[in-house]
């Protein structure tokens, strides 16, 4: 067994009990827990075999604990090391474990400038590596994403809906929107619409709206799959699919992409996907009380 997955174990062992409020926070502790255990493997193994590896999954750690500022830092560091050995700099370590990751959270956050700061570095950095073309090509879909809406961004969207409906985001100032660029053909957003449609019911009356973008290409088999699933809210279809004249306009280019709009007009909130995430940010964003769920208290032997 790896040195590091041991330590990981024996930290678990040690542990005293704790109480959580809700699931998220007792995942949150754990990770807390995890990234102390690696940082400790790191600093007592520094040319380990596996010390690359430990060093990738502390950063996932840290990320899922919330310390998103310490895994940039590490990214940074990691960044400014294969720099001073960039004749040996390995390409999938430099873009897929370092550059990539890095400027997904610059764009996570809205730090655009950030973002293209860095694009612009890594290519002068590396103009002279045999490998330019391929990391280029890499850091393109980044650039291509620079025009998507993030955290603090607006949105112009208006319509009329396939049930006839005339739909103007900019007159629901008042409410909290998603806007939900989907497909029915879409496999990862058929599976998130339990998600959309709990939210929906329970957030509804109190000031919550939804507006769907399809980029399907089949009026038919839109207006079918959303009487069958009881969808209630309104439908923006041009049948362009992928070249949706709205999808274009924000970046969209993969589904589902989802934008929580606050009162305020500004997005709060990139793709709250998976259970709870939604609801919990809409308790949030209306003022409503805190959605809490008593875990039993976990116990280590």
């Amino acid at each position: 067994m790896k040195k590091w997955i041991v330590a990981i174990f024996a930290a678990v062992l040690v542990a005293p009990a704790f109480a959580f409020n809700t699931l998220e926070e007792l995942m949150k502790d754990s990770a807390q827990r995890d990234a102390a255990s690696l940082k400790a493997y790191i600093a007592e193994h520094p040319k380990a075999d596996d010390v690359k590896m430990a060093q990738s999954y502390l950063i996932r750690n840290l990320i899922e604990a919330g310390q998103k500022d310490e895994a940039v830092k590490l990214l940074e560091k990691n960044y400014e090391t294969l720099l001073a050995d960039k004749k040996n700099a390995n390409l999938r370590e430099l873009i897929g474990g370092t550059v990539m990751p890095l400027l997904s959270m610059q764009l996570e956050d809205g730090q655009k400038d950030k973002v293209k700061a860095m694009i612009e570095r890594v290519k002068k950095d590396f103009a002279d590596d045999e490998n330019i073309e391929q990391i280029k090509k890499a850091l393109a879909q980044f650039e291509g994403q620079l025009n998507r809406p993030s955290a603090g961004d607006t949105m112009e969207i208006k319509f009329k809906a396939v049930d006839g409906r005339d739909v103007d985001l900019a007159a629901m100032k008042d409410k909290v929107v998603l806007v939900d660029f989907w497909a029915t053909w879409c496999g990862p957003c058929v599976q998130e619409l339990p998600n959309v449609k709990k939210a929906y019911d329970k957030f509804h009356e109190k000031g919550f709206e939804i507006i769907g973008v399809s980029l399907d290409d089949d009026k038919e088999k839109l207006e079918k799959f959303t009487k069958k699933e009881s969808l209630p809210w309104p439908q923006l279809f041009s049948g362009d699919g992928w070249g949706d004249a709205t999808a274009k306009k924000y970046s969209i280019q993969s589904i589902p992409a989802m934008f929580l709009i606050g009162k305020d007009g500004k997005i709060a909130a990139v793709n709250p996907r998976g259970p709870g995430a939604l609801e919990k940010k809409l308790a949030e964003l209306l003022n409503l009380e805190p959605l809490r769920t008593t875990y039993p208290k976990p116990t280590f032997q």
